[in-house]
């Protein structure tokens, strides 16, 4: 995950496979991250903590990509 770092956007996808704008908080590994996200139309703030990469995951969700990535399955 080459330039990936603290403040990078990518998008989280939820278990139900919905994808949002995230915010990298923390990296524990390259394919393992924490996020900050906006999770509903309130404006409410959630984190995810070790959070795997698509490629390493498998459908509907709960990983992280880059915008333009594959979802996981794909």
């Amino acid at each position: 995950m080459n330039g990936l770092e603290v403040g990078s956007m990518v998008l989280y996808t939820t278990p139900s496979g919905v994808d949002l704008l995230a915010l990298v908080t923390h990296i524990w590994s390259p394919t393992c991250v924490n996020l900050v996200f906006i999770c509903d139309d309130a404006g409410q703030v959630a984190r995810e903590c070790s959070v795997s990469h698509a490629s390493v995951s498998a459908p509907p969700g709960r990983y992280w990509r880059r915008p333009g990535e594959a979802r996981a399955g794909e």
